[in-house]
């Protein structure tokens, strides 16, 4: 008979927990993707770059499901907070800025261009933890061949931060 209680009782906590996770809606990351900071040594050559991969990576994400800041929103209050330069590679700093609009993801990165070649690196802050959740670093052809590898960069990115970040329960 007591086993039996026991029985009963374990499966009525079970069933609880099924019908309270079932009433959690969970809500979609909202994602900063900020550009990434030119460090090559002729910069205003290549300025168009940090745009281009945020834009693309932007894309990607949102094809994936996500709830993206839209750029010219964040590249406003960047303007108007004065967020330019160092700022957008210190990693507090930015989870802070990507806040005020709303993010509780934020990527950021750098390239640069030597030569005939590119370099891409981007990570994808969780903001709740403050701890990196994907990071992805690339080497490609500057040239017209550019193009490939940021969209390898944006496709990792989307493909992976599905994996590391799942979605989150409402706030309260």
């Amino acid at each position: 008979m007591k086993r039996l209680v026991i029985i009963f009782l374990f499966s009525l906590i079970l069933l609880s927990f099924t019908v309270y996770s079932e009433d959690i809606k969970l809500v979609e990351r909202t994602v900063c993707v900020l550009d990434p900071v030119n460090m090559s040594q002729t910069e205003g050559q290549f300025g168009f770059i940090g745009s281009l991969v945020s834009d693309t990576v932007s894309i990607m994400l949102k094809e994936a499901g996500y709830k993206i800041i839209n750029g010219s929103v964040w590249r406003e209050m960047a303007e108007k907070e004065k967020f330019t330069g160092n700022k957008l590679l210190n990693k507090n700093a930015i989870l802070k800025f990507a806040q005020l609009p709303g993010a509780d993801v934020v990527l950021n990165g750098v390239f640069r261009v030597e030569g005939e070649e590119i370099v891409i690196c981007v990570k994808a802050y969780d903001i709740f933890t403050g701890r990196i959740a994907v990071a992805v670093l690339k080497t490609g052809p500057a040239g017209v061949g550019i193009y490939d590898t940021i969209d390898e960069v944006s496709a990792y990115i989307a493909k992976r931060i599905r994996e590391k970040l799942k979605c989150s329960p409402p706030l309260l």
